[in-house]
C-alpha cells in the first residue's frame, strides 16, 4: 500500500512565499511601461523568489529523503494457516483433490 508522502509545514510554507514573491516580482516588471524603477524592483522580487523556491524545494527534498531512509522494512508475512487437515496415519499434510472432492497424502499415497 504506498501513501502519499508528508512534507513539513516550513518547506511547504517556503515554497509557497518563493512563489508570492517571484508572482509579484513578475507582475512589478511588466509595469516597466510605467516606470524603470518598478522594473528593478519587479526582477529583484523575481530573484529573490526564485532562491526561496529553489530553497523551499531543497526543503522538501530533504524532507522526503529522511522520510525514506529511516523507513522500517516491511514486516514479513504472517505464516500460513494450519488449517490444511493433517494425515492420521503419517502426519503429513493432505492435498486436496477437486476432481475426486477427497483429500490425498502424498507421503502415504492414498486418499484419506
Amino acid at each position: 500500500m504506498s501513501s502519499m508522502p508528508s512534507f513539513s509545514q516550513d518547506g511547504l510554507d517556503t515554497l509557497y512565499w518563493g512563489f508570492i514573491l517571484l508572482l509579484a516580482g513578475s507582475l512589478l516588471s511588466l509595469l516597466v511601461i510605467a516606470n524603470v524603477a518598478f522594473a528593478i524592483v519587479g526582477a529583484v522580487f523575481s530573484i529573490i523568489g526564485w532562491v526561496i523556491c529553489i530553497m523551499g524545494i531543497s526543503a522538501l527534498r530533504r524532507d522526503y529523503r529522511a522520510k525514506v531512509e529511516r523507513r522500517e522494512p516491511s514486516p514479513p508475512p504472517p505464516p500460513a494457516s494450519s488449517s490444511t487437515p493433517t494425515c492420521p496415519t503419517c502426519g503429513g499434510q493432505l492435498t486436496f483433490v477437486p476432481q475426486y472432492q477427497r483429500w490425498y497424502c502424498p507421503v502415504d499415497q492414498k486418499y484419506v
